[in-house]
């Protein structure tokens, strides 16, 4: 019997290692999908002013977070009630929990009625969202930590102030409209909707409970000056981990 050579021995090991490996990526992908989805409710207008690409990259970020699928229930703009709940269960029949913009809340009151077991939230913001009209109080209020927001973006602003190459105006803005959409003066935005908040807002209502969050603060890297942009990356990585404690 021939024996094998070095060369021969280090291609089946190899190989043994890539049979091992696929076969463990296919046990996770099929415990992954299996899992629960989170599913968020979204409709046409803000799927076209939030930015479809950046919006499938936050469902791929809450996905790997939380290991579980995350579904989109599509909406028409306005849509009524029953026609919210209807998205919802087409979207997942036993979902990990439904997060619903805050427009949608009576959506979110009626999903609630009919499906009782499945842990629900409703996010806003804003001054009629920050005041929680119309929303029940068996269904968690998760609201933007506007206080903690306007701190942050203060000290973003006073690194800016500093920087000979700052622009006239404010630096920050707060709103999760798709930054391309934005002034060129803006090179930062503070995001609060349902997709950047998703992980925590999750959490949040698997537990039953609503609160407040910060929202997330993104960094338009291609807007920084060369002159102020180490300063200030600096500066804003250590706002958004101190505002996420």
């Amino acid at each position: 019997m021939q024996k094998l050579g070095k060369g021969s021995k280090k291609v089946i090991v190899l190989v043994g290692f890539l049979l091992i490996f696929v076969t463990i990526c296919a046990i996770v992908r099929m415990i992954f999908i299996q899992r629960d989805p989170l599913v968020i409710v979204s409709d046409t207008a803000f799927t076209v002013l939030y930015g479809e690409r950046r919006l499938h990259i936050r469902q791929f970020e809450t996905q790997v977070r939380l290991f579980r699928p995350v579904k989109q229930a599509m909406v028409g703009d306005g849509a009524g009630d029953d026609l919210v709940s209807l998205a919802v269960q087409a979207a997942a029949k036993r979902p990990y929990c439904v997060l619903f913009p805050y427009r949608y809340a009576g959506g979110a009151a009626y999903y609630a009625a009919e499906r009782p077991d499945i842990p629900i939230a409703v996010l806003g913001g804003g001054a009629v969202a920050d005041a929680g009209y119309g929303v029940p109080a068996n269904i968690p209020f998760i609201q933007t930590d506007a206080e903690t927001d306007r701190l942050r973006a203060a000290a973003i602003e006073a690194v800016f102030a500093q920087s000979a190459s700052a622009d006239a105006g404010s630096s920050t803005l707060f709103s999760w409209i798709d930054p391309r959409l934005t002034p060129s003066r803006v090179k930062v935005v503070f995001d609060d909707s349902a997709w950047a908040l998703a992980t925590q807002s999750a959490v949040l209502a698997r537990q039953g409970a609503g609160g407040m969050l910060p929202s997330r603060i993104w960094v338009l890297g291609d807007r920084v000056g060369s002159r102020e942009e180490r300063q200030f990356l600096e500066a804003a990585v250590k706002i958004q981990k101190n505002g996420e404690k």
